[in-house]
Formats: structure tokens, sequence, C-alpha cells
């Protein structure tokens, strides 16, 4: 209906204007949020920056971004879990990382907070969170299982 209505430019009442912007940023948040929720409840690969471990896109094959593993970073990414699993610090991993000069997926180097979010990530057993509660499927009840490679099972 508002595409029907016509605006005056010169007009000086910009309230109503702005409410008309604040409600269209408002259904276009509740649309990304609905495609999120059924692309995550689909099993989809997250979307996002390329996480450490795992390959770039590739749109001649049909991957996807974060869905296989990237065979040098996959073992590393195991160190990194296994370390965890028997009681070293986030801070000594990621010390341990640099020494190596092993990078970041996005090339920077390790800290503590760095290691921590990217090992206590849902997306490493294969789950998906959104804002920070696990996705589960609406038949089921259980958490959705995607359809990426992942480097830890959910007891570890």
């Amino acid at each position: 209906m508002e595409r029907r209505a016509v605006f005056d430019l010169a007009s000086t009442d910009s309230a109503s204007d702005a409410a008309a912007g604040d409600a269209e940023v408002g259904r276009t948040k509740e649309r990304i949020e609905r495609h999120i929720r059924r692309r995550a409840i689909d099993g989809g690969t997250p979307g996002g920056r390329r996480r450490f471990g795992w390959l770039c896109p590739d749109p001649r094959s049909g991957r996807k971004i974060n869905m296989r593993r990237d065979p040098e970073e996959w073992p590393v990414l195991r160190e990194m879990i296994e370390a965890a699993l028997r009681g070293t610090s986030w801070n000594e991993i990621a010390r341990r990382l640099n020494a190596r000069e092993i990078r970041t997926a996005s090339g920077n180097r390790w800290s503590g907070a760095t290691v921590r979010q990217a090992l206590t990530n849902p997306v490493m057993c294969g789950y998906r969170a959104i804002h920070g509660n696990l996705v589960h499927d609406p038949a089921t009840g259980l958490p959705v299982v995607g359809q990426w490679d992942a480097p830890a099972a959910a007891e570890e």
C-alpha cells in the first residue's frame, strides 16, 4: 500500500517516513531470521566467513562454504580439539599454534578467545545454534545434524 502513496519530497514531515522505514527494516529482519532458521532446520551449511579447518566455496563443484574439510587444516583442528579435551587452556593452545606460525582462517594470530570461540561452536560436532540455542528438528525434537564435515563427536 505504501508503494502507491505519493511522497512529498519537500515535506518536513519525516516522522511518517521514519516509521515506514523502521517497519520495513523490521520486516527485512524477520525474513532473514526465517531464512536462517529454515536453512538450519534443513541441515544447510552455516554461512558467513570461512572457518578454520574447512575449504572455501567452489561454485563449479557445488561446494558451499564451511562444508568440506581442508586437508591441511583439519589435522591441526583435531589437535586443537584433543588438546582442549586433555585440559590444555585456550591460551596455551593459541600459544602453540602461534609458535608454529599457524594462522586463523582470516590470516590472524590466534588468541585464547579465538580458540575458545572456534572449539566451543556447535558446528564442530555438526550442530547449529541460533542466538546461542541449538536448532532442533520440529518433528523429532532432536538437534539437527548438518550436512557438513564435523571434526568432533557431540560427546567430545
